[in-house]
């Protein structure tokens, strides 16, 4: 620390990541909210056989993302968001599906906490200071019906027929 006119400057490293304090903006991952269906009747089962609502994350950064640095949770004031256990980590480009069912004894990909069909948030923490990464508010929405970013991963959120998990949205 040095002292200039009775203000205190802090001189930080490069390895500031390995000593506790949150690393530059620009190392926050891409990965966001892409598409989610809250009411799904038809559409997809998981593994289980059931047709439980899901999120899909895409991954829009150049970096593999691992996993234990999200959380995602549907309360903006949620103390504890729920932390995905997959080993492997996000792919440059790679995308995933979470279901949202509140069974996390199904796998590592089972959130604990499931989506309201009458409108519901969703909010993407990055673990090291529990910065939002990416959020979402919908409105109900109609069996089978997704919400989904169009352009895919960037572009505004709206209602689709036409949900297309774990791939690209038209």
């Amino acid at each position: 620390m040095h002292r200039l006119f009775g203000i205190v400057l802090i001189a930080f490293s490069s390895g500031c990541a390995e000593k506790g304090i949150a690393p530059p903006l620009e190392q926050v991952p891409r990965v966001v909210l892409n598409e989610l269906m809250a009411r799904n009747e038809t559409t997809l089962t998981d593994d289980e056989g059931d047709f439980d609502d899901w999120i899909e994350l895409v991954n829009l950064g150049g970096d593999a993302v691992p996993f234990e640095e999200l959380r995602l949770s549907d309360r903006i004031d949620d103390p504890t968001p729920w932390t995905p256990l997959r080993a492997a980590p996000l792919d440059p480009g790679e995308r995933v599906l979470i279901w949202a069912d509140d069974e996390t004894d199904e796998g590592p990909l089972h959130a604990d906490f499931k989506l309201s069909a009458a409108g519901d948030t969703l909010v993407l923490r990055w673990a090291h200071d529990g910065a939002i990464i990416d959020s979402v508010s919908f409105g109900p929405l109609a069996p089978d019906q997704a919400y989904a970013r169009m352009p895919d991963g960037e572009g505004a959120w709206t209602p689709t027929d036409s949900p297309t998990p774990g791939e690209s949205n038209q």
